[in-house]
């Protein structure tokens, strides 16, 4: 009976097909580090609001660390977008930061999330008020809520400051922080996450 003899392949050749094969993984498994490929699935959509020259666009990531939904009003002006688009990012950096800080305990049932939503209210045929709820959970029994509002005129292209619209009136404003900081105390699902040294800081940003 004759035997089939074995190939035999040269050892060179062994040697050059298996370094091939890791510089081939350790490419690959770079390619996907740089890309940040964690199976990662991103989508944006852009559709109409129901008042003229705002658009609403979502931004949706669903990665093994994090999930994140991002929702914000594109209007017709760059003067009007540059600074809701740098208050949105800055939110996304603060969230991305923390989820670097918190990777190795944040997966499966435990992800990390980020969840910012927007409000729009017509005031006139070209004022509107936009409020921004943005909502970031890391880890531990409770997330935190940050309210941002901008008022924006389409007509003149421009973020109103409380100035723009009413004079400035020092014993005004304290009662209304006072108003403000009674109905706050009166909901008590949020006045835990309320700081008064923020909301002081919020109101002067206002005016």
């Amino acid at each position: 009976m004759n035997r089939r003899k074995k190939t035999r392949w040269p050892v060179w050749l062994v040697g050059f097909m298996v370094l091939a094969g890791g510089i081939l993984g350790i490419n690959l498994m770079v390619q996907d580090i740089i890309a940040g490929n964690d199976n990662a699935v991103e989508n944006v959509e852009v559709s109409p609001s129901a008042y003229p020259g705002l658009n609403i666009e979502t931004r949706t990531k669903n990665t093994k660390h994090y999930i994140l939904s991002i929702s914000s009003v594109l209007a017709n002006s760059k003067e009007i977008n540059t600074p809701i688009q740098t208050w949105v990012n800055d939110q996304e950096k603060k969230f991305l930061a923390e989820v670097e800080a918190s990777a190795e305990t944040l997966q499966g049932d435990h992800r990390a999330e980020l969840n910012i939503t927007v409000e729009t209210n017509k005031i006139n045929d070209h004022l509107y008020s936009l409020v921004f709820t943005s909502y970031q959970y890391i880890g531990g029994a409770n997330g935190q809520s940050i309210i941002k509002p901008f008022n924006i005129d389409t007509a003149d292209n421009k973020i109103l400051n409380l100035s723009d619209i009413m004079t400035y009136d020092k014993a005004a404003v304290d009662h209304i922080m006072s108003i403000v900081k009674e109905e706050l105390k009166k909901q008590k699902n949020v006045n835990s996450y309320v700081f008064e040294a923020e909301l002081q800081k919020s109101i002067k940003k206002s005016v």
